[in-house]
């Protein structure tokens, strides 16, 4: 009895301490599932871009003649034999945003042959590993390819903040909610492989962050297993991700050099995750872009001037108010982007505030990577701001940019947002997804030229389960649970705290100055 009684005490006082930190997981993962599922059933076949490419080659990965029927045209292209709405399913509606989904139900339920396959312009990993969900429905395949995704994503994500202290915590919530609507979102719940370069870098990235700050053996070692997992994922999807990986790791040796050198095998993790990305962006022809552009026109003074003068707008295409989701024909007004990008920035020049020689050495290299990378593209390429080079492309740069510009010198983690702040981070984001979620839902059902509330209403092309309505209601909720655990997060008393000074006692509450919360108006 004294026995039993001992462990209910125990049990008692671990779910007190631990009470907050619990609902912030159940609503983070209730939350992200009914998220991801929502914005999974939101189009139909085919509608992220590029999609006849990676489903043909999901269908058919390398080598292709052991999954596929092959054939060689009059020009020596390879073609392979996939089911025509694999092929032909974007065909129908891409480009064109008055024009529903429901022209991929009359697709002719026959084989094909398309030449649009992965020849070794992508890592194939991916392709592989995503064949095995291939299913005789096409649409219930890529449906279950999205959910997977997704799913991949939030455990991973979970499994890193479990490895955070609560301030580390906090720096993964600010640093990627604020920059996640819409386009992250929507392309961790596609099939494109970019959603897996955004998934693994940040993982990755995010990982390194635990294993350095980490105070027991255990917890060093899950957390640096976990930054190979997820450098691997991004490594296997898209080869200018093996280079996020390299950027990662540099700057993550940058901030956290004290703590390297006072413990010289910590060095290992981020050799480790820069060796995986290295393998990666060698494993597909994609990095020959970078001496030829995508064209390998070149471009003139008049093309750079250009160019300079309008990458702000491509930079904070994130929101997709510029080139837009889908196959660049759903732009989102201006009652989304403006919120995402105001918040966004606000956040970045707060963290900005403070400053020592790692955080701007870290912030240059990361801020040049993300706004010199597409300009030189660009103006290699001979192309204007918006041709060739999607701003997805850039996507996993945003997390890395936006904790480095948050990372408090000194202390680590991020500093904890008022109430009014967290209240109007929460509001604006909960604002930009309804309505962003509510506009791709209404493009695939009736097309754009239609306009109404009511998502029942006018519906050309839906699928078996929920309504539409009743698609984007738990797809709306499901996002704002996830965006109240920033209210949790933003609670005193951290057990996990630490310095960045690898050298000083650790302190059982926050650091010095947690308790202050930042100046709405500095």
């Amino acid at each position: 009895m004294d026995r039993a009684s001992s462990a209910a005490t125990l049990s008692g006082s671990w779910l007190r301490r631990h009470a907050y930190s619990l609902v912030a997981a159940i609503l983070a993962i209730v939350g992200g599932a009914a998220t991801v599922f929502a914005w999974a059933l939101s189009s139909p076949v085919g509608s992220s871009p590029d999609d006849d490419y990676h489903m043909a080659s999901i269908w058919c990965p390398a080598p292709l003649d052991h999954s596929c029927n092959v054939r060689t045209d009059s020009r020596g292209v390879v073609e392979v034999e996939v089911p025509a709405q694999v092929a032909n399913s974007s065909g129908c509606y891409a480009g064109n945003a008055t024009v529903s989904g429901a022209c991929t139900t009359r697709i002719a339920d026959v084989n094909v042959f398309t030449a649009r396959v992965n020849t070794g312009q992508y890592p194939g990993l991916y392709y592989t590993i995503m064949h095995v969900f291939v299913g005789p429905d096409v649409y219930r395949s890529v449906l279950v390819m999205r959910v997977v995704n997704g799913a991949i994503a939030i455990v991973l994500i979970g499994l890193v903040a479990i490895a955070l202290p609560r301030s580390g915590r906090r720096l993964l919530a600010y640093s990627t909610l604020p920059v996640c609507v819409p386009l992250m979102i929507y392309l961790v719940a596609s099939i494109n492989p970019s959603g897996w370069a955004l998934i693994g870098v940040t993982v990755a990235w995010f990982s390194m962050y635990a294993a350095f700050v980490a105070t027991s053996r255990v917890r060093t070692v899950l957390s640096g297993l976990l930054a190979v997992v997820g450098a691997g994922l991004a490594a296997s999807a898209r080869t200018d991700a093996g280079s996020y990986l390299c950027l990662a790791a540099f700057v993550a040796t940058i901030l956290f050099w004290p703590r390297i050198r006072f413990n010289r095998p910590r060095i290992v993790l981020p050799l480790i995750v820069a060796l995986v990305g290295l393998a990666g962006f060698m494993s597909g022809n994609q990095s020959e872009v970078l001496t030829t552009g995508f064209s390998g026109a070149g471009g003139s003074l008049i093309l750079f001037v250009s160019d300079l003068v309008l990458m702000p707008i491509f930079m904070l295409d994130f929101t997709a108010g510029g080139f837009g989701l889908n196959w660049a024909d759903t732009v989102m007004p201006a009652i989304v982007c403006a919120p995402v990008a105001i918040l966004a920035v606000g956040l970045l020049v707060l963290g900005m505030r403070r400053l020592d020689w790692r955080k701007f050495v870290s912030f240059v290299c990361v801020y040049g990577v993300y706004f010199g990378l597409p300009l030189y593209l660009f103006v290699r390429s001979g192309f204007v701001l918006g041709e060739g080079l999607q701003p997805r492309y850039l996507a996993p740069l945003l997390p890395i940019l936006m904790c480095v510009a948050l990372w408090r010198p000194g202390h680590g983690g991020a500093r904890r947002l008022s109430r009014v702040q967290t209240l109007v981070l929460v509001a604006g984001l909960v604002l930009a997804h309804t309505i962003a979620l509510h506009i791709q839902i209404q493009r695939f059902t009736s097309g754009l030229g239609v306009s109404s509330l009511n998502l029942n209403s006018n519906v050309e092309w839906w699928h078996s389960g929920p309504s539409p309505m009743a698609t984007w209601i738990i797809g709306a909720v499901g996002f704002a649970l996830i965006t109240l655990t920033l209210f949790i997060l933003r609670r005193g008393g951290n057990p996990q705290a630490f310095s960045d000074n690898p050298a000083s006692v650790l302190s059982p509450e926050e650091e010095p100055g947690e308790q202050q919360t930042v100046p709405v108006s500095s």
